[in-house]
């Protein structure tokens, strides 16, 4: 009665402890995926810093060296006398200085004289001459007070590039008779954003350019077709001083890593934003493999803690299995189809199944539980002997079963009418004995019948002359015969294993996998000849290939066998050289010189094509043949045809 309550309590500290560890490997995940976040945040506001403070520098770099050139112009306009009335020479000798000016720095687009009206006095662009500049009409009053350069700039309209997006630096300039001038510089905004676009990365990088009134100038990448519209904070909000905080994106206004920097004298304001889904991109793929490898241990816990519980119950069942198992045993010894007999250590029987009455009919009157097994033998050897049969044949009845009880022992009883019984003796840990009865006659008569039939397949195979493969559809080998005596068509002498490639010439391989793919759509192939050469000489072969009636596709298989035609092909290209050769000469006689004329006529007809026949006479060569007869003859013709064959 204490098993229920015992086993409950091993259950529940089980389980308590599983959940323990389960709540330690979530919160040790969490603050993995926590701290992982932060350093992708850290990373991308490392990024933004970098970004930001580069284009900085290049912006600072490329507006001090067109503040230069403004500095230059009002350094030599101030003092200056101007008459009121100043011709058209004076402003091209001023235009022609400004040309040359702003040919000294490729991101000046203009440079420009321009009175209290705004209007162009002088400028490196002849057209823009008495143009009004687009710049506040209170410019002048406020340059005043300032030594410096002031940065005006012009957003764009809602047409990208217009004629006034940029920005422009003025200086003012006092003139000897007390006028005033504005010695301005135009920048355009394609040269900027160009500028901005040279940094604009990694990607999803927001790199602005805005004024110190929050009015964006440049923006990279552009949306909408529009580079300029009001940021999405205002300026005052934004923390300028180059360190990443997190914030609304100054074009897309979506979670963010930004980070701002001033440039030129804080008149400008350079920023870059990292979208929040950018920056934790590469932490989101991390999060997933933690949450990968928690699931893993989880999974793990939850399986060391199921099996745990399995074994317990397995425990509780062990005993049931047992007695079922019993059961299953008497059953599987009665649906045998062997004979079988379970001796004690005192060689008395403890149980048997049907099929060994069924094998020794004389025992089933007799046998019985506990009846010694000798009783059995004794009346086994009557029975023998009653049919004459020779009991020294049957040696293991007649022997002592204590003497070789711990040895494994087979041996063959001879039964009256032909049947044959394989005896075999198992001990057991206990020292008892199982004996097991198989009927073999079937069995022995069938491996009678291949060994003869294997033993005339052998002698039908080595009274061939030719050599026979059994190969796969991919030529692989699988088995091979050659007679002896033979001269073999293959490079190897044991080609089992071995591809067609491996054991065949090139010519032969060539062949032969054709005869292949052939006889796998016809069935058979024949006709397929291929030569060896050799250091004895050049062997010639015809393959004929048959596809067994087993398997398909990959597992198909066929017979190769392999004829040496040496002696045919021989003769053949014998009779073929008397037919077309000269006897005397060794040239081509008439008719292979008309076999080949129709040939070549036939295919100039086919590929609608033509040709020249060259009728070549010797001088004087039937009365060299009669002077000096005609051997000297034969050797002149066989000379020229030489030299006519080097030639051509």
């Amino acid at each position: 009665m204490t098993t229920l309550p015992s086993s409950r309590r091993a259950l529940a500290t089980l389980y308590g402890v599983a959940v323990l560890f389960l709540l330690m490997v979530v919160l040790a995940a969490g603050a993995l995926s926590a701290e992982m976040r932060h350093r992708a945040l850290d990373n991308a506001g490392g990024q933004v810093t970098r970004h930001v403070a580069a284009v900085q520098a290049a912006l600072d770099r490329s507006l001090r060296r067109a503040d230069s050139l403004v500095a230059d112009m009002a350094a030599r306009a101030d003092g200056a006398r101007l008459p009121q009335s100043a011709g058209p020479a004076d402003h091209d000798t001023a235009g022609a200085l400004l040309r040359h000016q702003v040919g000294q720095d490729p991101m000046v687009r203009q440079l420009a004289y321009v009175d209290e009206d705004l209007r162009i006095v002088a400028s490196s662009n002849q057209r823009a001459r008495g143009q009004r500049i687009d710049l506040p009409a209170d410019l002048a009053h406020r340059l005043r007070p300032q030594p410096d350069a002031t940065l005006v700039g012009n957003a764009p309209s809602d047409r990208r590039d217009g004629p006034s997006a940029g920005i422009h630096l003025v200086r003012r300039v006092v003139l000897a008779d007390g006028r005033e001038l504005l010695a301005a510089a135009e920048i355009p905004l394609a040269a900027l954003t160009k500028l901005l676009e040279e940094s604009a990365d990694p990607p999803g990088l927001e790199v602005t350019l805005e004024t110190a009134d929050g009015t964006l100038l440049a923006g990279v990448p552009e949306r909408d077709g529009r580079t300029s519209r009001p940021a999405s904070v205002p300026t005052e909000r934004i923390n300028a001083d180059g360190a990443p905080h997190l914030a609304p994106s100054r074009l897309g206004g979506h979670a963010a890593v930004v980070a701002a920097r001033p440039a030129f004298q804080r008149q400008l304001l350079v920023t870059a934003s990292l979208p929040q889904a950018e920056a934790l991109a590469g932490w989101g793929r991390d999060r997933l493999a933690v949450a990968a490898g928690a699931a893993g241990f989880l999974a793990m816990i939850l399986a060391a803690a199921a099996f745990s519980h399995v074994q317990l119950r397995r425990q509780r069942r062990d005993r049931q299995i047992i007695l079922q198992s019993k059961l299953n045993l008497d059953q599987a010894l009665e649906s045998m189809v062997d004979g079988l007999v379970l001796l004690d250590s005192r060689d008395r029987v403890l149980a048997w199944n049907r099929r060994f009455v069924e094998l020794f009919p004389w025992a089933e009157p007799a046998i019985a539980p506990h009846m010694p097994f000798r009783h059995l033998i004794e009346m086994t050897l009557d029975h023998l002997r009653g049919h004459g049969l020779d009991i020294s044949q049957n040696a293991w009845l007649a022997g002592d079963l204590r003497r070789t009880r711990s040895v494994q022992d087979e041996q063959e009883l001879a039964l009256p009418g032909g049947r044959s019984i394989l005896a075999v003796k198992s001990p057991m840990p206990d020292g008892g004995i199982v004996c097991v009865f198989r009927d073999t006659t079937e069995r022995r008569q069938h491996i009678a019948d291949v060994v003869k039939g294997k033993a005339q397949l052998q002698a039908t195979l080595d009274a061939l002359p030719d050599q026979l493969l059994e190969v796969g559809l991919d030529g692989r080998c699988f088995d091979f015969h050659c007679p002896r005596g033979v001269t073999s068509g293959l490079l190897v002498d044991q080609p089992v294993g071995l591809t067609l490639a491996e054991v065949l010439p090139p010519d032969g391989n060539t062949e032969v996998m054709a005869a292949l793919r052939e006889a796998y759509v016809a069935g058979r192939c024949t006709g397929r000849q291929f030569e060896r050469r050799a250091s004895q000489g050049t062997s010639w072969f015809e393959a004929s290939v048959s596809r067994k009636p087993v398997g398909e596709g990959a597992d198909a298989r066929f017979i190769v066998i392999l004829r040496n035609i040496t002696e045919t092909k021989t003769a053949t290209q014998e009779i073929e050289h008397l037919a077309f050769y000269d006897t005397l000469t060794g040239l081509p006689n008439r008719r292979l010189l008309l076999h080949r004329l129709q040939g070549c006529v036939d295919n100039n007809a086919r590929h609608n094509r033509q040709g020249a026949l060259l009728f070549l006479d010797i001088d004087d060569f039937k009365r060299l043949n009669d002077a000096h007869g005609q051997a000297v003859g034969d050797d002149m013709l066989r000379q020229v045809a030489a030299r006519l064959q080097g030639v051509l």
